[in-house]
């Protein structure tokens, strides 16, 4: 009996002592300290944040070419020109580097970035339908989505490379016989800015015209065959915001010969004076572009 209570007194014993070896203090392992990325590739006129991380303590960035990027506070980068620095973060006495490439964004830029979002099948949100006025019998499809696919396999997609803001930066647009994509480079990436509805029933591409005075650009298009759409849009932190809309719409003869002329702003008919004032302020005058094959 001493002997088995012996035996149980050792087991408990052990239980014990294997209890503190695995819920006893561990070792901690240290955070990692350095900068979240060894490199990065930021555009001209566009930024990208470097973070320190593993440590609470005070961060000073510093950039080696600040002509090529500059670098804030806070581990802003800012490309400057295309070109390579090195930007430096200072954590008491060590040093932690990043390689930094600025490039500038070229029609290569869209081609890669829009055919890599279209082979992954990407749909793209419709924003706005030249369609869209009072008169219209068509349902507007704002809203919906469409397809990015044909960008990639369809021929005969028409573009235009141009700067669609005044920014200084290259901005691009494609037609493919029925919707206009509008895209841009914001936050350091390429986005679809806008998305609209084109004419139906003509697969001719609109015009497009930038005016410098208003910063805005607009797209013209026959929609029907009596009746025109223009559609002025400003470009503006990576989207793209309606400013107005005008549409032009010839009637049927009168029987006394005459020809009625009907007039639409942002969809509601109105007057002639008030068709004309915006058509001169936003569509008159401006730089106008040209598609590509």
């Amino acid at each position: 009996m001493a002997r088995e209570k012996s035996y149980w007194m050792g087991m408990i014993g052990l239980l014990f002592v294997l209890a503190l070896i695995l819920c006893g203090p561990q070792k901690v392992e240290a955070a990692k300290i350095g900068l979240n990325a060894k490199r990065a590739t930021v555009y001209v006129d566009q930024t990208v944040t470097l973070k320190m991380e593993g440590t609470k303590k005070k961060v000073s960035y510093s950039s080696e070419d600040t002509s090529v990027a500059t670098v804030s506070k806070k581990g802003t980068v800012y490309g400057k020109k295309p070109g390579k620095t090195t930007v430096t973060a200072k954590v008491g006495n060590q040093e932690y580097s990043c390689k930094v490439t600025v490039v500038k964004v070229t029609e290569k830029t869209y081609n890669y970035w829009i055919s890599k979002m279209a082979q992954e099948g990407e749909q793209a949100g419709i924003t706005e339908d030249l369609n869209d006025y009072e008169w219209s019998w068509r349902e507007t499809e704002v809203g919906q989505t469409c397809s990015m696919m044909p960008l990639y396999t369809e021929e005969g997609i028409r573009y235009i490379a141009a700067d669609l803001n005044g920014d200084g930066t290259l901005d691009w647009m494609l037609f493919d016989g029925s919707y206009i994509y509008v895209f841009t480079v914001h936050d350091n990436k390429v986005k679809t800015a806008a998305v609209i509805r084109g004419a139906v029933d003509f697969d001719m591409p609109p015009e497009v015209s930038y005016q410098e005075s208003t910063g805005t650009f607009t797209v013209s298009q026959m929609l029907e065959a009596r009746t025109s759409g223009m559609m002025v849009l400003k470009l503006k932190d990576g989207v793209c915001e309606q400013v107005t809309t005008l549409h032009d719409s010839v009637g049927q003869m009168e029987a006394d010969g005459s020809v009625p002329h009907y007039y639409f702003k942002n969809g509601k008919q109105t007057t002639e004076q008030e068709y004309m004032a915006d058509n001169q302020k936003y569509c008159q005058g401006g730089e106008a572009f040209i598609w590509g094959p």
